[in-house]
């Protein structure tokens, strides 16, 4: 797993708005918003929910009923 995740593109990814991403998380708007911005880093619970959750991506059927082998 990289040492920096692509927190906008993982959202983008998701078709999430910054508020729906905080709110699944448990953070707010303004922290999503500071993170993709660089000026602060995800606390290491949130880095391993966003880990997670691009790790999921990855792992996404290609197609319906087919999964990445």
């Amino acid at each position: 797993m990289p040492a920096n995740i692509d927190i906008i593109g993982l959202r983008l990814a998701l078709k999430l708005t910054q508020e729906q991403l905080a709110e699944r998380l448990g953070v707010t708007r303004h922290t999503i918003n500071r993170w993709e911005m660089g000026h602060h880093k995800p606390l290491p619970m949130a880095k391993r929910l966003l880990e997670i959750i691009q790790q999921e991506l990855i792992n996404i059927p290609a197609s319906a009923g087919e999964r990445k082998e």
